[in-house]
């Protein structure tokens, strides 16, 4: 996989949300496009009907931090594991019980906040997600011819 502009990576974040779900206002229907301005500072999305949803300023970049974006960008389901490498994540839940585990959005967010630049962060959970995706397609692949 190249390595995408920042412009890129923010779209390609924006694009899985919305494929598995995300939308910020669902009363407008179904999103059918988005638009990037301005060094990742205005996004744009574009509705089927053609109204227009529009994150600015320092609020088109931090869409990535809104949690109902993150759920559906990263997932929701519990990780240990993450880019191939066992992590000690020390994780309590509300009781004070360690579980060692935590939702994959969370893990996200909390390196992505401690990122030094979040856009070569998000490229490279995009490279590690499109390799994974390639895997899974190989194994489904072969499992079917066998």
């Amino acid at each position: 996989m190249k390595k995408l502009s920042d412009r890129e990576v923010l779209k390609k974040c924006i694009e899985i949300a919305i494929e598995d779900g995300w939308n910020p206002d669902k009363s407008f229907g179904k999103i059918d496009r988005v638009e990037i301005w301005d060094d990742c500072c205005c996004v744009c999305l574009e509705y089927e009907g053609g109204e227009g949803y529009y994150f600015h300023g320092e609020e088109g970049m931090d869409i990535i931090f809104r949690h109902d974006f993150a759920k559906h960008l990263f997932g929701e389901h519990q990780v240990s594991v993450v880019f191939g490498k066992p992590q000690s994540v020390d994780v309590w839940d509300a009781n004070g019980e360690w579980t060692g585990t935590m939702l994959a959005y969370d893990y996200h967010l909390q390196l992505l906040a401690s990122a030094e630049d979040r856009m070569v962060y998000l490229n490279k959970f995009l490279e590690r997600k499109n390799e994974f995706q390639t895997k899974k397609a190989k194994d489904k692949k072969r499992k079917v011819s066998s």
